[in-house]
């Protein structure tokens, strides 16, 4: 029995089998006849397109000797409704299923330049990778952010660890920062294609992923419209959702994929396991290789384009930065308060700033002290890193980095922090020395406790908590720009903007007025 506030909450749209009842062969027919008989005549209707596309997969199921699946006149329906445009698809309904239907529509149309809409989501891959030394396998998360004007994946996170909102933010901040020579040196890419943006809207789902301290913090810094698409209706998104389609076609080309074109769903689960040969990280690499040398290189539909254009996501990209002007993104100070989320007061003394035990100082810090005396600031901590924390000026309202006394102290999340805390027995006030950190560190006791369950599940969190180990290390050998100078700050260049090539044009009328 359900108590509290949300006691009453309708949650029937969390049941049922959220899989689709087609596969993918009969949606390629169906796709094929969208393209060449609703695009160039009205005459067609969804009763013809379903029996067309009926006659065509059972012949081609004959041909490759597949078990057909469902593919009647519900299931041609389903796939005309998730496409996002009303006009492509000419079908006799009901006024207020037109009109639905019409506004939605109305809502892509609007949508020209780049930027102006990306759409997040986040999915497990149908496919088992290998997680430890052992021989382990588990399927991997992926989140990924696309922008709708051009189609191009601007964001994407693969990891064997839950989504959360953490990894969200890592991959709209992906999205407003332009990506290295050293991260296409790393996957080996061919395309180097470097695009940026502060986007204008972004659409999500209602995970827990997409919401908390993070996501309203980035929200404020990166200042764009986040709107969260009510469940069990994936028409809301159905840029990413197409694309995570696409996606599962091009996984399953690889060793350990949990179904294919001859095995669908779950029938492939048991030869999957024995199959997979991929480490994550060789995965990752296939998969971010794939993203820019096949998928930005390949055209799309007319129907899956707002322009009805048959052109790669790299051709529209190339063209419409060139007539539109792409919000220039934010800063590189703005970009780094994105994970400062926690706000606290705590008070200015001449030695630093004190925050559970840790002491952070700096020459700004220092001269802050100076002028203010000791008073009470407000500190934003960095929930992934507490090696460095936020603190507002009063006087300009600018945020400054403080970095912690200690250059040794370990790069711990403020979670991680807690808990070795709680397993040292200490409060808040107690002061903690770095010593104390590395050993407990060191002891694992900055892990969460094991879950009781099945033996995968055990496996699976020694292999979370290892690659944790594993980043903390790899954070901790390079080094980290903790604190940046008020003189570093002032000295910085901004980033010049680029104008269109095509300019609005105003006539003599026009300009009189």
């Amino acid at each position: 029995m359900r108590i509290g506030s949300r006691a009453m909450v309708d949650k029937r749209a969390l049941s049922g089998n959220r899989n689709y009842r087609h596969d993918e062969v009969f949606e390629e027919i169906v796709f094929d006849l969208l393209e060449s008989k609703f695009l160039t005549s009205d005459r067609m209707t969804v009763t013809q397109l379903s029996r067309h596309a009926a006659a065509l997969y059972q012949a081609e199921c004959a041909k490759r000797r597949l078990r057909p699946a469902p593919h009647g006149r519900k299931v041609v329906e389903s796939i005309i409704a998730s496409l996002p445009h009303e006009d492509v698809v000419k079908m006799r309904l009901d006024s207020k299923e037109a009109r639905r239907r019409l506004n939605q529509a109305a809502r892509f149309q609007q949508i020209k330049a780049p930027f102006e809409r990306l759409e997040v989501d986040s999915t497990v891959a149908d496919i088992f990778v290998i997680i430890d030394d052992q021989g382990n396998v588990a399927r991997p998360h992926v989140t990924a952010a696309i922008d709708v004007a051009t189609g191009l994946i601007v964001g994407l996170e693969i990891g064997i660890e839950n989504p959360t909102a953490v990894t969200t933010a890592k991959v709209l901040k992906e999205a407003m920062t332009p990506a290295s020579d050293a991260f296409f040196d790393r996957f080996e890419i061919e395309n180097r294609l470097r695009t940026m943006g502060r986007p204008l809207t972004v659409v999500a789902d209602q995970g827990s992923e997409n919401s908390g301290d993070i996501i309203r913090r980035l929200i404020a810094t990166a200042g764009f419209e986040f709107q969260q698409a009510i469940p069990g209706h994936p028409e809301k998104k159905p840029f990413i959702e197409r694309f995570f389609g696409t996606f599962s076609g091009f996984v399953t080309q690889l060793p350990g994929a949990t179904k294919t074109k001859m095995m669908p769903n779950r029938s492939r689960i048991a030869p999957a396991k024995v199959e997979a040969k991929l480490t994550l990280e060789d995965f990752t690499a296939f998969v971010q290789k794939w993203r820019f040398d096949s998928y930005a290189l390949t055209k799309r539909r007319r129907i899956h384009s707002i322009y009805r254009m048959s052109e790669s996501p790299a051709q529209a990209w190339k063209r419409l930065e060139q007539e539109f002007l792409v919000p220039e993104p934010p800063s590189k100070p703005e970009l780094r308060q994105i994970f400062f989320a926690k706000r606290i007061s705590r008070k200015l003394h001449h030695y630093g700033i004190e925050v559970d035990g840790i002491q952070y100082h700096s020459a700004d810090l220092s001269y802050l002290s100076r002028t203010l005396g000791t008073s009470e600031v407000e500190v934003w901590r960095d929930v992934t890193d507490i090696r460095t924390i936020g603190v507002t000026n009063p006087k300009s309202n600018e945020l400054l980095f403080v970095g912690t006394k200690d250059p040794e102290c370990p790069p711990l999340s403020v979670e991680e922090l807690k808990r070795i805390r709680k397993s040292l027995g200490k409060t808040s006030a107690d002061r903690l020395t770095v010593e104390e950190l590395l050993k407990s560190a060191a002891a694992d006791q900055h892990h969460s406790e094991k879950p009781l369950g099945t033996k995968h599940r055990r496996k699976l969190h020694e292999a979370k908590a290892n690659r944790r180990n594993q980043r903390i290390r790899e954070a901790a050998s390079r080094p980290h720009a903790s604190a940046e100078s008020l003189v570093e700050r002032a000295s910085q260049a901004s980033k010049p903007i680029q104008r269109p090539a095509k300019l609005a044009k105003f006539s003599d009328e026009q300009a009189e007025k």
